[in-house]
């Protein structure tokens, strides 16, 4: 029996062709096991070789290069789940090997060239050999609409996912690792292989593995994925390090940020607005939240913010005024939110608490919206030496953010403005609508920096009269400081702390 369906899994997998099946059973502690002894083992990096044709692609040739929907997983068994593939060529080099796993038994998925649609670059189909291979690869399903299947999430590059909720589009993206962020000696692990579990006829969630491998660590990965109004990937991962990781972080994400409201001058075209993520938001387990704008800095620009007992941290698209970005075709309003939360540590089926670090947010200078410019993580103070094994659960959602409540109000602009030799105006919107319509009494803003001095700060309603504006001013010159604004109500803190880096 167990043969039979081992055949009839490769028949559907291949299309035309039937796969082997490994002897070994699958699970998450083979593969644990698996990536704690590579850990003990020198790093081999994965086979990047490929033809000229597929090496030199570019962007838009390797976009060309579509899969064939018809040819999808389980689409010919009616599965709520299929999976479509993505060739190697242009960044995308290594050979990265998928199975399918059926009552614990692994699959290899074979390559086929015939998977691939190659009219749109109007070149025939290549003679391609059968250990070709696969960069990576999606999942789709009826997530806007009760039948047609549709791409939810993609895992392709490094160890690089993306994922969207119902009727967005991809933005902002996840990694499972990040070594070195922001350093010029950075390093990328790489999923070297993934299992993906076949689902059940009624399954409304799916399971993928990975393995992680790079010259510094090793780590095993299982990912339970479930589309929605917001797509939760919950995460359980083992890192184990080849050498001591001082500047590793967990949970990184990345994303762009061109301009906003304010600033810089120097990028802007006739849409108001350009990025796919507008802040960073980190809550900590008191209740405290703060929000820090993106920005789009002149040099490299990497900040810390040290959290006694982290909640979740994420990279947001708060503002979804279409009006706002004006732009049909890239609909930056409908980009996700990325939002990571830790589970609570006083919960017995929760994983070890994450301990004791920092928020990490790099800003780089960027000149266009085809890159990301934006990343975030969190970097534990402590160093992961070999030998040890760093167990980490926690939650990504994509979709519209977190649910704070309606006890905090929230930041829903930053402008500044400034001139050579002067002093530099700042304005803050705070939206304290959800904390009560009718306040007995106008809040009070307390304003802070770390260096130099600020102006008294202001409070008072916003033209609209629906929000309230803190005003400060900050002297010309000096060196770089951040900048924290909080409203306050009967003596306690009634909003988000807003936080900004200046100069920028």
């Amino acid at each position: 029996m167990r043969v039979a369906r081992i055949l009839a899994c490769g028949l559907v997998i291949a299309g035309c062709a039937m796969a082997s099946a490994s002897d070994r059973a699958f699970d998450y502690e083979w593969l644990r096991r698996e990536a704690q002894k590579r850990a003990t083992q020198p790093y081999t990096p994965p086979a990047a070789d490929l033809p000229p044709a597929w090496r030199d692609l570019d962007y838009d040739g390797y976009r060309a290069i579509s899969f064939r929907p018809d040819k999808a997983l389980w689409r010919q068994e009616g599965l709520p789940f299929h999976v479509e593939f993505y060739p190697r060529g242009y960044l995308f080099r290594p050979r990265i090997r998928i199975s399918v796993v059926d009552g614990g038994v692994p699959v290899p998925v074979p390559f086929s060239s015939d998977l691939f649609d190659y009219s749109a670059r109007a070149v025939p189909r290549p003679d391609l050999p059968d250990d070709f291979g696969f960069a990576g690869f999606r999942l789709t399903h009826p997530i806007n609409r009760p039948v047609d299947h549709e791409e939810f999430i993609s895992f392709l590059g490094a160890t690089y996912f993306r994922a969207v909720g119902r009727h967005q589009v991809y933005g902002a993206s996840a990694r499972s690792l990040a070594v070195g962020m922001g350093s010029r000696d950075e390093e990328f692990p790489l999923f070297t292989e993934f299992w993906i579990e076949k689902p059940a006829p009624s399954a409304r969630a799916i399971v993928v593995y990975a393995l992680l491998d790079s010259a510094s660590v090793t780590g095993a990965y299982r990912f339970d994925i479930r589309p929605g109004a917001d797509t939760v990937v919950g995460v359980r991962a083992e890192i184990f390090a080849r050498k001591a990781l001082t500047n590793m972080g967990l949970a990184p994400l990345t994303s762009m940020y061109l301009y906003g409201p304010s600033g810089p001058e120097r990028l802007r075209d006739a849409r108001p607005q350009v990025h796919d993520s507008d802040g960073l938001l980190i809550a900590e387990a008191a209740g405290q939240w703060t929000w820090r704008p993106l920005s789009n800095p002149t040099a490299a620009s990497l900040s810390a913010f040290p959290v006694p007992s982290l909640r979740g941290f994420g990279l947001i698209q708060r503002d979804r005024d279409p009006e706002h970005y004006q732009d049909p075709r890239t609909t930056y309003e409908r980009r996700p939110s990325i939002w990571v939360e830790i589970p609570d540590p006083s919960s017995p089926a929760s994983a070890p608490p994450w301990g004791q670090g920092a928020v990490r947010l790099l800003e780089l200078p960027s000149a266009g919206e085809g890159q990301d410019n934006i990343g975030a993580c969190w970097m534990p103070d402590e160093t992961i030496q070999p030998g040890r094994v760093l167990a980490i659960r926690y939650q990504l959602r994509f979709g519209s953010g977190p649910a704070q409540g309606d006890e905090i109000g929230k930041v829903v602009a930053t402008r500044w403005s400034t001139r050579p030799q002067e002093s530099t105006r700042f304005e803050v919107d705070f939206d304290l609508r959800s904390v009560g319509k009718s306040l007995a009494s106008a809040p009070e803003a307390m304003v802070t920096a770390t260096r130099g001095r600020v102006g008294p700060a202001q409070v008072h309603r916003d033209p609209s009269g629906e929000y309230w504006r803190v005003t400060f001013d900050v002297p010309p010159g000096g060196d770089p400081a951040e900048f924290q604004a909080v409203l306050r109500v009967g003596g306690r803190p009634a909003t988000e702390t807003w936080s900004f880096l200046w100069p920028q």
